[in-house]
């Protein structure tokens, strides 16, 4: 059985375990918490989460996960099989990835109260978010999800990365968004909508539950770390 190592809320973690559920796929989940075990780096060379292992070996990186899991369990297909669709949705999957979730992360604790960056930077982020959801507008047709009518996995790494800028059923008090004065409905009009149609799905539900259970939990943690 394939295993997944991470936690639950980090938000590729959950991108992965979207993927695994809305195809059915049966797995084992094994908690690894970041820089807490060493014998991790043998299973992850950078540590990072989310890893699987799978029955030719260990895969890191949250982009190549889903490509696998994508490929090798041909249920419910999550990418296009049309070869310029295909990397269409690679391209946004990397805007995504690279300009909305790394430029929030080092902004939650501020959004939340918990630091406080300079200007600068705080500037830099919006500049770069104004552009990267600009451009998912452009690049997405929202009918009603990224690319058309099917799901594809550009929209559940959307869905998660967004954790990082508009918080979540766990976070109801992050918007990274916010802080910086970025408004996502004014860059992209149909992103509430898309948003009610994710949220409706089980995979969805399923993992919001967890982490609704689970983020109190790691809030303190955080906040520990913070004094």
């Amino acid at each position: 059985m394939l295993k997944l190592y991470g936690f639950p809320v980090s938000h590729y973690y959950n991108m992965v375990k979207h993927a695994l559920l809305v195809k059915g796929v049966a797995f084992e989940e094994v908690l690894v918490m970041p820089g807490t075990v060493e014998a991790y780096l043998d299973i992850s060379p950078l540590g990072k989460i989310p890893s699987i292992e799978t029955e030719h070996g260990f895969l890191s990186e949250t982009s190549a996960i889903l490509e696998y899991i994508d490929m090798t369990f041909g249920q419910t297909p999550l990418s296009p099989s049309d070869p310029w669709a295909h990397v269409k949705m690679k391209e946004l999957m990397q805007i995504i990835d690279l300009y909305i979730a790394l430029q929030g992360r080092p902004l939650i604790a501020a959004s939340m109260g918990l630091a406080q960056p300079e200007q600068a930077k705080i500037d830099e982020a919006a500049q770069i978010l104004i552009k990267s959801f600009t451009a998912i507008a452009k690049l997405g047709e929202f009918k009603p999800y990224l690319l058309g009518e099917q799901m594809t996995l550009a929209d559940i790494m959307l869905r998660y990365s967004l954790v990082v800028i508009k918080g979540s059923v766990g976070l109801p008090n992050l918007d990274v968004a916010g802080f910086v004065s970025v408004n996502l409905v004014d860059l992209i009009p149909e992103l509430e909508a898309w948003e009610r149609l994710m949220e409706e799905s089980a995979a969805s539900q399923a993992i919001d539950a967890v982490v609704a259970k689970e983020m109190p939990r790691q809030m303190a943690i955080q906040r520990a770390s913070h004094k």
